[in-house]
């Protein structure tokens, strides 16, 4: 199965109102440590936040390098930069078995 790699907005989007529903649909999600951390810090409505911990359907990984993530960063913010390389060091390793 092919990763489902996100950035914060649509999970902060969902939380406000159907978080559930993304988790059915999508049944598990990945997400780079530089997002959690954008969820973690969000501080919009109470409807909004996402407790990280209670949602064992959101993985969270870490960048093997950040040098594709850092390229990158002229042009996107962090967490999207991030989502971008961890699917490309993904799909390397998926490429190779």
């Amino acid at each position: 199965m092919t990763d489902i790699i996100s950035n914060a907005t649509p999970l902060i989007a969902f939380a406000s109102r159907a978080i559930a529903l993304m988790q059915r649909v999508v049944q598990q999600i990945v997400i780079p440590e530089t997002v959690a951390d954008e969820i973690m810090a969000y501080s919009g409505t109470t409807t909004g936040q996402i407790h990280l911990p209670q949602e064992t359907w959101v993985q969270v990984e870490s960048l093997r390098s950040e040098q594709q993530m850092r390229l990158l960063l002229p042009t996107l913010d962090r967490g999207e930069a991030a989502v971008i390389a961890l699917a490309l060091e993904k799909r390397a390793v998926g490429a190779d078995g």
